[in-house]
């Protein structure tokens, strides 16, 4: 009977601990480490144990409670970053069953969520934005549910086709890719509107979405009614980087590409970037996105 006490004691402080997690506005953020691996190559430059430490510092500025990540290449890598209290889901596209057909030799880039320890969500097979092309090693969307008492969000991390940053033009392959990329979310939204769910899509999009009239987010919230919010639309980009052609320079990005999207029905504040200092940027290896976050706003737990 002790032993019984033990455990029901054991399992009633766990729901309450998740409840508490709950009951709190949760902080969201999606950032693009820049091939984040522990096996560096030509385009994989390695980084020290000082570089994940200012990694660490940089996520503990927020500490997000989600966490939608792109362009880590192993939970191992990951994990150098969030450290234990995060459960992480990666892309299905990392699965062996694609070793062949959807991987590169050597790294890759995948997509992927860390969620907080504590909070309650379920792992849905990824979005494969590009179902026609069973070879195409682009990245999938990673999918996981949210489950809170006030209601279920489903959310994905995306990582969409480089190369076609503003305008259409349909002799570029990129904005071919892109546009396919951008038909699939429809469908994904379409589906979610279709169930009466809620849903948020975090990650970088590669292109500039808030831009007045643009077409990818024509083609994504085509037919959508009601019309998905852009958390992103006004949020201000000053992302430094080190430069990629002079290493010892910086470069500051000024047009978003990084973007939150989320259903009428998901209350969150505007999203805001999270930027670096130009000393941090040569000092250490950080990325060439800096991270952009949102919070959950009111009780989820009601």
């Amino acid at each position: 009977m002790r032993k019984l006490g033990r455990w029901l004691a054991l399992i009633f402080a766990t729901m309450a601990y998740s409840q508490a997690v709950c009951a709190q506005p949760l902080t969201l953020m999606t950032w693009n480490m820049q091939w984040l691996t522990l096996s560096p190559s030509v385009l994989a430059t390695p980084r020290t144990l000082t570089d994940y430490a200012a990694m660490r510092a940089v996520l503990k500025r927020h500490s997000p409670d989600i966490l939608a990540f792109q362009e880590v290449d192993s939970p191992e890598a990951l994990q150098r970053v969030v450290g234990p209290t995060y459960q992480l889901y990666f892309s299905d596209r990392r699965q062996a069953k694609y070793a062949a057909t959807r991987q590169f030799n050597g790294v890759n880039q995948y997509t992927g969520i860390a969620v907080r320890k504590g909070l309650t969500v379920s792992d849905p097979q990824d979005v494969d934005l590009l179902p026609k092309q069973p070879r195409s090693k682009l990245r999938f969307a990673t999918y996981i549910m949210l489950h809170t008492a006030k209601q279920d969000i489903h959310l994905l991390s995306v990582h969409l086709k480089a190369g076609c940053v503003t305008a259409y033009h349909a002799n570029s392959h990129s904005c071919r890719r892109l546009k396919q990329q951008g038909a699939a979310l429809n469908q994904w939204i379409q589906q979610r509107v279709l169930q009466q769910q809620a849903y948020i899509i975090l990650g970088d999009v590669n292109h500039q979405l808030a831009y007045p009239t643009d077409w990818l987010w024509k083609r994504i919230t085509q037919d959508v009614t009601p019309v998905p919010i852009l958390s992103s639309r006004y949020t201000m980009s000053r992302c430094i980087a080190r430069s990629a052609s002079l290493p010892t320079r910086t470069v500051t990005y000024r047009h978003l590409v990084d973007h939150i999207i989320h259903s009428r029905d998901v209350v969150m504040r505007s999203a805001e970037q999270q930027h670096f200092t130009r000393q941090d940027v040569l000092k250490y290896h950080l990325s060439d996105h800096c991270p952009v976050v949102t919070r959950l706003t009111g009780d989820v737990s009601k």
